[in-house]
Formats: structure tokens, C-alpha cells, sequence
């Protein structure tokens, strides 16, 4: 047996396996890559992670490598969920899944970090509430990414977090006023390390918070937390520095989240439009009605899974280049819905641009079938090719500028591949949907030629690569060949802070080449359900 397994089994509650079965079950996540850790490790307490990381911080010191990466049920799409070869991959799912305490009045609800998102929703929609936050993963991984949902993201909907760090020790999260985080500095811990470092950091690299601060799209990339940690007085809150982190700061043990109101009504209303270039002037124009989400699909989306049945009836005979306008008001009075429609087909009376309106009264199932047209390109289709989900969770802020437009006609006639896109014309948020055969080495390789493409056209347009997410292993290479030299220099020294002995998630958050990730892409394709 592996000593380090054996030894894990003698001092756990949870179970350590090393079985061919179980570590090549743990090989994949929803990226495409693959990475065979060493032991599986199924954790029962929280005692339990502290001794795995106390393990791991122990041998490190000695000279050995045991680098641990935790994951919930895998969907993230960078390669972050994957341990490195030899490692050890860390479920959370399987026994840290519950739901431990509610308070409804204040609306605050502390899981383990493997509830999953639906657990969570499932509970809380019997009192009216909801964690607004996509995705069917877990609460853990949610964080640990800083999901996006219609432009909620996971880092305004955490309070507090409950973190094991890499030494073993446990930290508590949650803002402390200056005399507090004086305090803090005072201790001989890990923890008043951390709190030393940190505010030194905040003063050492003021100016490059401050450009962070000045973005006009926020990126997953790096530590961008990092900007909400110290405020004007001096107070302190480390939560901001986890979201997002990809378990490469410390492992998630509990977490308290803000939950909100379920909508009461709706309105959603599509438009048709005959060119994307048409839906883009119309912008300004529908901004104005000051809708909670404008969401623009490109009619390739829909011409390439209208034969699958689950299409519309009204959107099968979409053009290609057509686009679909999604727009949607939350909680909104039957009068003043009415007042809206009939705006609408006032301004489109005299245009070529067809409507749907549909209530929140009336069948949802249209709503659905075409929000889940992503899902039916990345799962629906048996000829081989696949949707890599890493094209999505992008950025850009000149919306669908003439520039955007041209440029990505360059990038398809260069690749001879079609790239539909959903593209959040609120938060900018970008997914593109690109076909490839992940079964041979040629449509893996021209993925990644594809992707550092598409990963330009993005940044040229002012745009991100990493939105939400994170950028894992896959995203890196293009993230931190373009960002600016003191920033990463920011976020190496955090991540050296908390991760001295490197031993959490070390593939994560680092520059990695293109090379080397596309040796590391597989045939494999995840089968879970990624929106």
C-alpha cells in the first residue's frame, strides 16, 4: 500500500484510496484536461482536512511533494479542480455536503463547501429565497471560482468563510476594524503572518490596487480581491481574497452566504433581429427601458441545433447571421409590463425585427429551451466534436463593435470554424461556442491555436479572458503573458504568503505554456451540465 495513503487512512475518518478505479475517476474535470493524482482523499470533518494539509506542510518541509487539490463535483472548466500528477485530490462532495444553520430574518445560510448549488436552492426556495449564483456545482467550487449568473457573481453573495490553510491551522474570515487587525499583527501564528503581510502589501502596492480598482471589467484573474480587503480606515476582510482564489490560498471548509428574495413576476421578452450589427444599435436604445438582464445570442447557435427538437418553433427559421435578444425584468408589476410591451412594439412597428413576450404567468419552457441552447452545443451532438467550456466565462466592454465583428471573421476564415457566442450586453460577460474533434491530436491542437485567437481578439477589444472562473491551467498562459509586471508580482507574493511550501493546487494561478496544456488535453469530455 502507499505509505502516505496508508498513513492518511490511519489518522482520517474519511477514506484515502488509491485505487487504478478511483484516481483515474479523479483525472478529469469539466476541461478537457487530464491529471491523474496519486490518492483520492474523501474527508469526513474538518479535522480531517487540517491533518491533510498538516501532512502535506510536514513533507514539503522534509524536501517531498505531496501538492493537494481540493474539488467538489468537477465542473470547473480551466483545469483547476485537477490534482498534479502524483498529488492528492480532495472531494468535498462526498461527505462535507450539508446545510448547517439558517437564519431566514437575516437571510444567511452556513454550508460545508459540497453543498451543491441546487441542495441549497432546493431548500431555500420553500421560504421564497434563493442563492443567485449558476452553475449545478457546489457551494465550495462556486466560491472558489467566483461564479457569474446573469451578472450576480458569488463574491457579493459570501459573508464570511471558514478556511484551513496550507499549514494546517484554521482561519476565520470576516471584517475586523484597525484595532482588531492590529491585534491580529501581533500574534506569532501562521494567521498573524498573514494579517502583517497583507497589510504591507496594501501599502506596498497602493498604486497597482488602485489601477485594478480603475477597470472598467473586473477579471477573475490573479487576486483581484485583493482590492476590497483593506478599506479607508484601516479595517481588514480577507474573504475577498479566497473568492476566486481556485482553492490555491487555502481550502473552503464552511461558508456563510447572503441569500435574496425569489422573484415574484417577470417579464421576458425576445427579439429577433436580422443582422448582429442590428441588435448592436439597438442597445442604447433598450438600456434605457433599464431591463436586469440583455443578454444577445448569435443566430449560428441556433441554426446548429435547431435539428435537435428542443429549438422553438418561432426560432427555426433564424438566419445564421441573425441575432436573438434576451431581455428580462425581475419583480415587475402586470401594469407596468404591459407599458413596456406596448413600448416595445411601438419602436419596432416600422422595423423588420420580430417579438415574443413571455410573462411570468404564461409557459416557461420557451424561456428555458433557449437558455439551454449552450448546453445542448457542448452536450448534444454524437459526430465527435465537442465545445470546449474553456471558451467561455470571457469579458469585453465594446460590446459588438465593428472592430469585434471583423476581427472575429478573421479568426473563423483563419481556422475555417464557425464561432457562435452569448454575449451579456450588461456586464460583458462573453461565452463563445466553437465545434472541435477532441478525439484526434490535430483537433485538440487547433483548439488551442483557435483559443489564443479568440484570447487576442478579446484583449484587443478591451475585453477579458477570464471573467469568472478563473483561469486554472488553461486560461494562464494567456492571462500572465499580458499582465502587467507588478501586478503579478502582487500576486505571486500573496500566493507565496499562504502557500509557502507550495502545496496547494500548485498547477492553478501559475503561467503555464500552450505546449504544455494541449500534451495535457484528452479525448475525454465531461458530462456534466455546465451553463
Amino acid at each position: 500500500m502507499n505509505k502516505a495513503a496508508a498513513y492518511l487512512n490511519q489518522h482520517l475518518n474519511g477514506e484515502a484510496l488509491i485505487s487504478k478505479a478511483a484516481t483515474q475517476r479523479y483525472s478529469y474535470d469539466a476541461s478537457m484536461l487530464k491529471s491523474e493524482p496519486e490518492i483520492v482523499v474523501m474527508p469526513r470533518t474538518l479535522d480531517d482536512v487540517r491533518k491533510v494539509m498538516r501532512f502535506a506542510w510536514q513533507l514539503a518541509e522534509k524536501g517531498h511533494s505531496l501538492p493537494v487539490t481540493v474539488r467538489g463535483i468537477a465542473s470547473d472548466t480551466t483545469g483547476g479542480a485537477l490534482a498534479s500528477e502524483g498529488g492528492v485530490s480532495v472531494d468535498s462532495a462526498v461527505h462535507l455536503n450539508k446545510l448547517l444553520e439558517t437564519d431566514l430574518k437575516k437571510r444567511l445560510v452556513r454550508v460545508q463547501p459540497g453543498c451543491t448549488i441546487l441542495q441549497l436552492n432546493n431548500y431555500l426556495d420553500q421560504h421564497g429565497l434563493t442563492w443567485p449564483v449558476a452553475g449545478a456545482g457546489t457551494i465550495g467550487g462556486a466560491i472558489a471560482g467566483n461564479k457569474f449568473s446573469y451578472s450576480n457573481d458569488a463574491s457579493s453573495y459570501v459573508e464570511r468563510l471558514e478556511v484551513v490553510l496550507s499549514s494546517g491551522e484554521v482561519l476565520e474570515t470576516g471584517r475586523i476594524s484597525r484595532r482588531e487587525v492590529e491585534h491580529k499583527k501581533g500574534l506569532t501564528t501562521f494567521e498573524g503572518e498573514i494579517y502583517r503581510t497583507i497589510d504591507s502589501l496594501c501599502d506596498d502596492y497602493a498604486d497597482v490596487i488602485t489601477t485594478i480598482s480603475n477597470r472598467q471589467l473586473p477579471s477573475g484573474a490573479g487576486y483581484e480581491g485583493i482590492i476590497n480587503v483593506r478599506d479607508g480606515k484601516g479595517a481588514i476582510d480577507l474573504t475577498p481574497l479566497f473568492v476566486g482564489s481556485q482553492g490555491t490560498l487555502g481550502v473552503i471548509s464552511e461558508a456563510i452566504v447572503q441569500v435574496s428574495m425569489n422573484e415574484q413576476s417577470s417579464l421576458t421578452v425576445f427579439l429577433r433581429y436580422p443582422t448582429v450589427a442590428a441588435a448592436r444599435d439597438s442597445v442604447d436604445e433598450l438600456l434605457n427601458l433599464k431591463p436586469n438582464n440583455l443578454s444577445l445570442r448569435t443566430g449560428n447557435m441556433f441554426t446548429q441545433t435547431v435539428d435537435t427538437g428542443r429549438i422553438p418553433e418561432w426560432l427555426n427559421e433564424i438566419d445564421e447571421h441573425g441575432a436573438l435578444v434576451e431581455i428580462k425584468w425581475s419583480d415587475i408589476a402586470p401594469r407596468q409590463a404591459k407599458r413596456l410591451v406596448k413600448k416595445l412594439q411601438k419602436k419596432l412597428v416600422e422595423s423588420s425585427v420580430e417579438m415574443t413576450v413571455v410573462g411570468s404567468g404564461d409557459d416557461q419552457r420557451d424561456v428555458q429551451r433557449i437558455r439551454s441552447t449552450a448546453a445542448i452545443l457542448r452536450h448534444g451532438f454524437n459526430d465527435g466534436r465537442v465545445v470546449p467550456a474553456f471558451f467561455s466565462n470571457m469579458a469585453i466592454s465594446t460590446l459588438v463593435s465593428d472592430k469585434f465583428c471583423k476581427q472575429l471573421a478573421a479568426v473563423e476564415a483563419k481556422h475555417e470554424i464557425v464561432l457562435p457566442y452569448r454575449l451579456d450586453m450588461i456586464s460583458g460577460e462573453l461565452h463563445f461556442y466553437p465545434r472541435f474533434d477532441a478525439t484526434k491530436v490535430g483537433g485538440r491542437q487547433a483548439m488551442m491555436k483557435t483559443f489564443a485567437d479568440v484570447a487576442e481578439l478579446v484583449c484587443a477589444c478591451g475585453g477579458t479572458v477570464v471573467a469568472s472562473g478563473g483561469e486554472g491551467r488553461i486560461k494562464s498562459g494567456e492571462v500572465y503573458a499580458r499582465m502587467d509586471t507588478k501586478e503579478l508580482a502582487l500576486y505571486e507574493a500573496i500566493q507565496t504568503l499562504f502557500d509557502p511550501h507550495r502545496v496547494l493546487n500548485v498547477a492553478a494561478k501559475r503561467p503555464v505554456e500552450a505546449n504544455k496544456v494541449a500534451r495535457s488535453l484528452d479525448g475525454h469530455f465531461y458530462s456534466g451540465t455546465i451553463y
